[in-house]
């Protein structure tokens, strides 16, 4: 199958080499470098413009473009392939989402549309996080609050085109509490330090309650979950100094886009342990809506 990476920064080079060793045809197009740089592990057709893209006729697109530029890609991307990745954030906003008053999720239902869209959240797959989910919905009785968090220097971050901290971090963490716990309104948000830290009170539609932390400025990176309900107590930590944490990220971004590039190309994608499931569309809103809700609240 043909597979068009756009973008080829920090993730976009991922997920060109998981494409590639998957057997997939890959064509790179990046508007920000005049040339694509070659892959050792990549030996894919790069595109010098963004016609050459559309003529190599890709049957997959993955967006991994600056955050800026994730809804521009997601209108031309849906209009040119049957199924779509974009990288988280879906858009900087649900306003971002428009085009001349006219949403894309309203587009793309009237269109009637049947391009598959998968939204890039890779710690749905992450093997310390479905294994502690699988546990989570096994166990008697309902949860009864939870706290997820994420410490890190995101100026240290490969690549370049990040959004805000609200958005690269909360976008993650966010999801995961909609995915853990179901859909949810926002009780309460703190905005810290000028931006850069943030806390977040969810209240889950089911019954429970979830805090999200961000902090993108922690000399000691580390993210987890710690949850309580009837009788038990757990959650997972995933430190940086933990050596399982390089290896156990890149399967969690290697098994996102195979899921993806399996269902694109109409075959059953392998299932891994905890049944993950991709972030859709409606996910990917639901979850700047939430955060165009903190901003107001906060700020």
């Amino acid at each position: 199958m043909k597979v068009l990476i756009i973008g080829y920064g920090s993730m976009g080079r991922r997920h060109a080499a998981n494409a590639a060793a998957s057997g997939h045809d890959v064509a790179v197009y990046d508007p920000a470098l005049s040339a694509v740089p070659a892959a050792d592990d990549v030996k894919g057709f790069r595109c010098r413009t963004e016609q050459d893209a559309w003529d190599w006729g890709p049957s997959a697109i993955v967006v991994a473009s600056p955050a800026s530029t994730h809804v521009r890609w997601l209108w031309e991307a849906s209009s040119r392939a049957d199924a779509v990745f974009v990288e988280k954030p879906l858009g900087l906003s649900i306003a971002d989402l428009s085009r001349d008053g006219v949403s894309f999720a309203e587009a793309y239902a009237m269109a009637g549309h049947q391009v598959r869209i998968q939204v890039g959240c890779n710690w749905r797959f992450h093997p310390l996080v479905c294994e502690f989910r699988r546990r989570l919905t096994e166990a008697h009785g309902m949860a009864r609050q939870a706290i997820f968090w994420i410490q890190a220097d995101d100026r240290t971050w490969p690549g370049q085109g990040y959004a805000d901290t609200l958005l690269e971090m909360g976008a993650h963490e966010i999801d995961l509490a909609l995915w853990f716990f179901g859909p949810a309104t926002l009780a309460s948000a703190e905005r810290l330090r000028d931006g850069t830290a943030w806390r977040i009170a969810l209240r889950h539609a089911a019954g429970s309650t979830s805090t999200v932390v961000l902090d993108g400025r922690a000399a000691k990176p580390s993210r987890g979950l710690r949850v309580q309900w009837d009788g038990w107590d757990g959650g997972y930590d995933v430190p940086a100094a933990d050596p399982r944490t390089p290896e156990a990220l890149a399967v969690s971004y290697a098994r996102e886009l195979r899921y993806f590039l399996d269902t694109a190309a109409g075959l059953v994608p392998p299932d891994y342990e905890g049944s993950p499931r991709p972030a859709t569309l409606a996910d990917g809103m639901a979850v700047l809506r939430i955060i165009d809700e903190v901003r107001r609240m906060a700020c």
